[in-house]
Parts: C-alpha cells; sequence; structure tokens
C-alpha cells in the first residue's frame, strides 16, 4: 500500500487469505477504495475478486 499524499511511503502486509469475496458485494469494496484514490468507481471490464487477508507481518518503509 502507499499513501497518496507521501507517495514514498509504502506499507507491505503479508498475511493468510480468510476469505475471497465476488460480485457485486465485491465491487462496493473496489469502487469504495478507487474514490479513495481517483475520486470515482472502479473501471468495469473484467470480474475483479476481492481477498481478506489476516496480517501475519507487516513492514513499513519510508524513502526521503
Amino acid at each position: 500500500m502507499t499513501d497518496r499524499e507521501q507517495p514514498f511511503t509504502m506499507a507491505m502486509i503479508r498475511g493468510r487469505v480468510v476469505d475471497r469475496i465476488e460480485g457485486g458485494e465485491a465491487w462496493e469494496i473496489i469502487d469504495r477504495i478507487s474514490a479513495v484514490y481517483t475520486g470515482g468507481p472502479y473501471a468495469r471490464g473484467e470480474q475483479r475478486v476481492v481477498f481478506l487477508v489476516e496480517p501475519e507481518h507487516v513492514t513499513t518503509t519510508a524513502y526521503r
């Protein structure tokens, strides 16, 4: 993940997939994330899947 206000700061999250979401429920999540970064919904064209991950390891890095 990258902070849109500070693109040289990032987080890497590793873990295990605990759920898979498809269809309309997945698009709601994808559109919510897209709105944060682009101001609007994600362009349709292909099917998308959301994987929910239970974090097991988190690393953060800031490049200056």
